[in-house]
């Protein structure tokens, strides 16, 4: 399909959110011990060995139907919110990856997830209200030489959002609330950030970073996590402070393999960001970005989707909370036709749908679909999403597979691109020149 007769408006909302521009900041971060820092962090899976999930007797199949229900939940909630400028939900049973953080004098690690519409960042601290230290390690700000609590005359304070001063204490304090009802509150501080390498070198430490101790929270998941790193586009969030110290605006993250629990992930800021592959311009407006798209296919077969199949400009969701896919009906139809016909030339077995827009097969997406044809999403230029068996099919259990793709709501709402779509891919955004670029990796940094 030719890019003048089909191009249609998409928009990406990241759930990894960046920014274009920044206002004066006052915070006075500091960077030590290396000339060339990099902000670079290891996004961990949610099974992993290494991660506070870790359950060795479950499987990521055995948690197949959970991923199908909380993407569901959280596309809900989403479409709840279609018309509004909105902070996500907290919702976590969907996420995952988690980012890997050493914070403090000495470091402990914290595992936070990725948040767009969290302000600040924020982990959960002794003493806590509602945390197991039996499930996760909680930091304890006391045995750290460069913890500070922030004042309430401190420039900071007056101009983050959700916050607020105990004057018995002379101590800023933070209050936020997130679309579920999940919160968190705490004391604004200032402590030492430091970025390690997957072998455990030290690529940057970075001193006096602005975030919330959490004494009072409560999420979805019983506090088996460390906290929320929070990327919107606001005077205090993480992504807003490092910048301060790069050369350009720059920001990267990139997800391994969602079915295989070794597998690692990355989230790096600033210069050392990846940007490389072709590239697709793109637009920022209220907390999202708009890109176009040129076209979809199965294999080699163009899916010839017009706009009016969006109901006109419409909003995708790239986000890291939803495993599938969700797309409006005509466009869902249409992919799900494609794959029904292609799937003929495979010796499996079509299951009926237990559920709206399902499509299942009896078999295994490793051992019956070797060769199976790719499905392509063209940007306008060169950028591309290619993708293969493993990111349109999820293994439901050993003897079944379902597309990964389910039909939105109504042709006006929001669409979403789930983190199986996402998979094997970098994404590399240059705030200086507008461009997105996306490249195939294994995410190495």
């Amino acid at each position: 399909m030719a890019i003048a007769f089909s191009v249609y408006e998409l928009f990406i909302f990241l759930s990894f959110t960046i920014f274009i521009s920044l206002p004066c900041l006052s915070i006075n971060t500091a960077i030590t011990n290396l000339k060339n820092p990099k902000f670079a962090v290891d996004l961990i899976h949610r099974d992993s060995p290494l991660s506070p999930f870790y359950n060795p007797d479950t499987t990521f199949w055995d948690k197949a139907e959970k991923l199908y229900e909380s993407s569901i939940a959280r596309y809900a909630y989403i479409a709840s919110k279609k018309s509004e400028r909105y902070r996500t939900d907290l919702t976590l049973e969907g996420n995952l990856y988690y980012a890997k953080l050493a914070i403090g004098e000495p470091t402990v690690d914290v595992f936070t997830v990725l948040d767009s519409g969290s302000d600040i960042f924020w982990i959960q601290c002794e003493p806590c209200i509602h945390c197991d230290p039996q499930t996760v390690k909680i930091y304890d700000r006391t045995k750290s030489k460069a913890y500070r609590n922030l004042t309430c005359g401190s420039a900071d304070c007056k101009l983050a959002p959700d916050t607020r001063c105990d004057r018995q204490n002379n101590v800023c304090t933070y209050d936020i609330t997130y679309g579920d009802r999940s919160y968190s509150y705490g004391s604004l501080a200032t402590e030492t950030l430091t970025f390690m390498d997957s072998k455990g070198g030290v690529m940057a430490t970075v001193k006096d970073v602005v975030f919330g101790c959490g004494f009072n929270n409560h999420v979805s998941i019983n506090g088996k996590f460390g906290g929320i790193l929070g990327l919107a586009a606001t005077h205090l969030s993480l992504v807003s402070q490092l910048q301060i110290n790069s050369k350009s605006e720059k920001f990267s993250y990139c997800l391994g393999n969602v079915s295989d629990p070794s597998s690692k992930g990355n989230l790096i800021i600033g210069e050392g960001a990846h940007i490389s592959g072709f590239s697709t311009s793109f637009k920022f407006e209220n907390d999202f970005y708009k890109v176009m798209v040129a076209e979809i296919k199965v294999g080699s077969q163009s899916l010839n989707i017009s706009s009016w199949a969006f109901g006109g400009s419409r909003f995708v969701i790239l986000d890291s909370g939803t495993v599938y896919t969700f797309l409006p009906p005509k466009v869902h139809e249409k992919i799900l036709n494609a794959i029904s016909q292609t799937m003929k030339r495979f010796k499996v077995q079509p299951i009926p749908p237990r559920r709206n827009g399902e499509l299942c097969y009896k078999g295994s997406i490793g051992k019956d679909l070797n060769g199976f044809p790719t499905m392509t999403i063209g940007f306008l230029g060169h950028a591309k999403l290619v993708l293969e068996r493993w990111s349109i099919f999820i293994q439901q259990e050993n003897a079944t597979f379902c597309l990964a793709f389910l039909p939105a709501d109504g042709r006006n709402m929001p669409s979403i691109i789930g983190t199986m779509a996402q998979q094997f891919y970098n994404f590399g955004f240059n705030l200086d020149v507008f461009h997105l670029s996306i490249i195939h990796s294994v995410c190495i940094y």
